[in-house]
């Protein structure tokens, strides 16, 4: 199997006047490109934690790509 997990940023988050976040929609893509289940994450450590968390859930199905567009 060569499942995938991917994240694309959707928007961006103004937090104060200087502080700008990134808010990602990750999601888990089967090896036939369907999604799976999807994720919103605030900021990169969330979309790290969301990443992994997919890792840990999927890995039986053989996550072969982790994919993180800017």
């Amino acid at each position: 199997m060569n499942w995938r997990i991917v994240s694309k940023p959707t928007d961006v988050a103004e937090l104060s006047q200087t502080d700008h976040q990134n808010i990602y929609l990750v999601y888990v893509q089967d090896d036939i490109g369907n999604n799976i289940e999807a994720k919103v994450a605030y900021g990169i450590n969330h979309r790290t934690e969301v990443t992994k968390e997919f890792i840990y859930k999927y890995q039986a199905y053989g996550i072969v790509k982790i994919e993180h567009q800017e």
